[in-house]
């Protein structure tokens, strides 16, 4: 299994720490943003990482290299990172999907027994949802779950329609990811390459493709948007490392 990791963005909401800075290489704890994250996911038997990048690449080259614990980072670039929406970013790794992925956006931090979860889960396609909170801010990435799919996922779904947060990991598996990205051409065809990935897994769910909902179980995850979001994250990532030690 892949991980596909989106980090091509400016993250404007931080600055001005970000004027000169990629997000994820912004310190929380003893690492950066991206380094919990990636942790974590090679204590899952990923692969390989594929980094998506643009905004100050040689930064993120620099500071992890070729490999991360042995495992192998491979780039990509985005040389439209400032002109598109990050659904142009997933496009660029279209010949990647050789194999099962994750997506994950690059902003994320969250306790390893939620990527357990989905990478070990029996449905080949699937969202991690957190279905303990509905009353989400506008901001938030919103879900709309029926019978255990995905039905709807936006930041625009109405509240009484809310039944969780997507926290920002997908999987699907290599026949899957063939049918996402042919929905994503689709949306860049038709002139959508400023929306959100999302956009596309929202229309490809609405068509009947199955989406199964993984909770997050209560379990302790955080994205990193804003200034708000990082005075938290400090916290958060303490809660989420006891949270793995009584594990």
């Amino acid at each position: 299994m892949k991980a596909i990791i989106l980090a091509a963005g400016k993250g404007t909401r931080l600055h001005p720490i970000t004027e000169s800075m990629p997000k994820c290489l912004i310190p929380v704890d003893d690492k950066v943003i991206l380094e919990h994250m990636l942790e974590r996911l090679t204590k899952n038997n990923i692969d390989k990482i594929i980094l998506v990048v643009g905004f100050e690449e040689d930064q993120i080259k620099r500071h992890f290299g070729n490999y991360f614990n042995n495992t192998e980072i491979e780039y990509i670039t985005n040389p439209k990172y400032d002109v598109h929406n990050n659904i142009y970013s997933l496009w660029l790794a279209k010949d990647h999907i050789d194999d099962d992925i994750l997506i994950i956006n690059a902003d994320n931090m969250v306790n390893k027994d939620i990527l357990k979860d989905i990478i070990e889960s029996e449905h080949e396609n699937a969202a991690c949802i957190d279905d303990t909170i509905t009353n989400l801010p506008e901001e938030a990435m919103k879900a709309q779950i029926s019978d255990g799919l995905l039905k709807d996922v936006s930041k625009t779904i109405s509240s009484d329609a809310i039944h969780g947060d997507a926290i920002g990991i997908y999987k699907f598996s290599k026949e899957g990811a063939k049918i996402y990205f042919d929905e994503i051409a689709s949306c860049i065809d038709n002139g959508e390459a400023n929306m959100f990935y999302l956009h596309a897994m929202s229309k490809l769910a609405k068509k009947g493709f199955d989406i199964h909902v993984i909770s997050t179980r209560g379990l302790t995850w955080h994205e990193v948007d804003d200034h708000e979001d990082l005075a938290k994250a400090g916290e958060l990532l303490k809660r989420i490392k006891e949270e793995e030690a009584n594990s």
